[in-house]
């Protein structure tokens, strides 16, 4: 059972107080009392061993010990810059990019887009990074933010590498590895030719994956995966 708690503010040798859904997932899922030991972090690449002192149903108090940097990030900074996918499967989307690695999740509305970005999404994104950063042992929380596509396509930066993944390029297995890469995602409609000119022009390398049809976070995973996992 995952004994990992979010902490944003970690002091060495201290009493700390989880609320909320931590104090909940604390208290109600691993059932611990005084003396449990757990580990917390805090999302900007620290955690540390801790012990319950106290536990009870919305706040729990712990005893940190020593703080620790602790790091198990990829050597890839990959950017992640994807259409929203509909019904819930958005949720998948940034789970798997948490645990895959990915340094940046980026989402966009573009032409054909049926999901757009909303304060709502982010806000529960963020919950999902937490989350999913428990249970697989980073300690920075990978950011996810709201762009317009056409930041996206300017933005990266201008020495790492930049695919855009579209049908009619070249094969996947044609990417480069660099210390900074970016993907870009369409909708589920695909891309108008005008945004695959602009992308072009800033640089943007058209990979195809393969001759199937891949849903959003299909496509988004099987890049992140091929990228970051070998």
């Amino acid at each position: 059972m995952n004994r990992r708690f979010y902490c944003p503010q970690l002091v060495p040798r201290s009493r700390i107080e989880l609320s909320g859904e931590e104090a909940h997932h604390l208290a109600q899922v691993l059932r611990a009392t005084p003396g449990t030991s757990v580990q917390v972090f805090d999302g900007k690449g620290h955690e540390a061993s801790a012990v319950v002192i106290e536990c009870g149903r919305r706040t729990a108090v712990l005893e940190v010990g020593a703080v620790e940097s602790i790091s198990r990030e990829s050597p890839i900074g990959l950017t992640v810059a994807s259409a929203i996918p509909r019904s819930g499967r958005e949720r998948f989307l940034v789970e798997k990019l948490v645990e895959l690695g990915a340094a940046r999740l980026w989402v966009y509305a573009s032409r054909r887009s049926v999901v757009h970005p909303s304060s709502g999404f982010l806000t529960k994104a963020q919950r999902i990074v937490v989350e999913a950063s428990k249970q697989c042992g980073r300690n920075i929380l990978m950011p996810v933010e709201a762009k317009s596509f056409e930041e996206i396509v300017a933005g990266p930066p201008p020495h790492g590498k930049r695919y855009v993944a579209h049908p009619g390029g070249e094969s996947a297995s044609a990417m480069v590895a660099s210390a900074e890469i970016a993907v870009l995602i369409g909708p589920e409609g695909g891309f108008v030719d005008s945004e695959l000119r602009e992308a072009e022009a800033h640089g943007w390398q058209r990979i195809s994956l393969g001759p199937r049809i891949l849903r959003i976070e299909t496509a988004a995973i099987a890049l992140a995966g091929r990228l970051l996992l070998g």
